[in-house]
């Protein structure tokens, strides 16, 4: 199914304003900054960063694609108007969607988001 565009960072600005203004947080698979309440009411926004430290262009697309179904998934559990930025780490292009998941919730964790339904 995918993310839909509306749960997306697209601009520059908003990774930058992520970056300066959010919390920081790792899990094994993924890295990322989290500003809860960046919006007032709307969905949760997800931005992905996948380098070439990943691999190839395949590699990098299987990754933002596990990525991105992750973020769908977890949409639910996170708090409206939350901003997330995932940094990729290597090894998730091999990594299983569970492992991802794991990973994403242990990092939003660590940056003080309250994750729920567990």
């Amino acid at each position: 199914m995918g993310l839909p565009r509306r749960a997306r960072l697209t601009r520059k600005k908003e990774f930058e304003r992520v970056a300066r203004e959010g919390r920081r947080g790792s899990g094994g698979l993924v890295a990322l900054n989290a500003l809860v309440g960046a919006d007032s009411g709307g969905p949760p926004r997800w931005g992905l960063v996948v380098s070439k430290k990943i691999g190839g262009a395949a590699a990098r697309n299987r990754a933002k694609r596990v990525l991105r179904e992750a973020a769908r998934l977890l949409s639910e559990k996170v708090p409206a108007g939350t901003h997330v930025v995932v940094v990729a780490r290597p090894g998730v292009e091999a990594a299983s969607l569970a492992e991802v998941l794991a990973g994403m919730e242990e990092a939003l964790r660590a940056a003080g988001v309250a994750v729920r339904g567990e």
